[in-house]
Parts: structure tokens; sequence; C-alpha cells
């Protein structure tokens, strides 16, 4: 089976390390949760490391890697939304600029989640 890797994934896998310490994956998680782009169950696993920041951001950036491109912009707008647009504004427009198109290999951190 092929997965198929969308822009918004290769973007995201090239900022990863870099995006775990910039910004509150809760309240970026709470906003996507309202308007439909997490389910209950991932914004449970993502709130439930609250004591544990860097891993919370890893297990929303993994999600969002996964999934459509409206799951991505609903990201982008939950950034905005949530008082992190230094961080909106570093993914559109910095990374682009500063040409960040390293690709990652990402490991999926299952245990990281409560359930």
């Amino acid at each position: 089976m092929f997965a198929v890797i969308t822009d918004h994934a290769v973007k995201l896998a090239a900022m990863y390390a870099e995006l775990a310490t910039r910004f509150n994956a809760a309240s970026a998680a709470a906003w996507m949760f309202q308007h439909g782009a997490l389910t209950l169950n991932e914004l449970q696993c993502i709130q439930c490391l609250r004591e544990q920041p860097v891993e919370a951001v890893e297990v929303l950036l993994n999600i969002i890697i996964d999934q459509p491109s409206a799951v991505y912009d609903s990201f982008l707008d939950a950034l905005k939304h949530s008082n992190q647009q230094h961080v909106y504004q570093w993914i559109v427009y910095d990374a682009n600029a500063n040409g960040q198109n390293n690709l990652l290999v990402l490991f999926y951190h299952v245990d990281y989640c409560c359930f």
C-alpha cells in the first residue's frame, strides 16, 4: 500500500523539530476540535500530555501530517485564533523564505496517548 505525501506533510516534516517547541498544542487542538478538525479521542490524547508539551506538539503534528489539507488549514486557523500568530507567520512566510525543504523521518509516539 502506498501513502500519498501531501505538500503540507512535507512542509511540517521539514519544520518538525523546530515546531515542537514553538507553540501550545493544547490550545490549537481545542480550537481544531471545536471546528471539527480533530476527534474527541485525538483532543483528549493531546490534553493528557499537558505536562509534556513537546510530546503534545509531536502528537498533534503527526495527526495533521496524516490528514487531508483541510485539517492542515484548520491547524493554521487555530494558530491565528489561539494567540499564536507568530507561529502561523513562521510556518507560512518565514519557513518558505528560508527554503526549508528537508524531509525528516517521523516516528509515531502512540505510547504518549492516555488510552
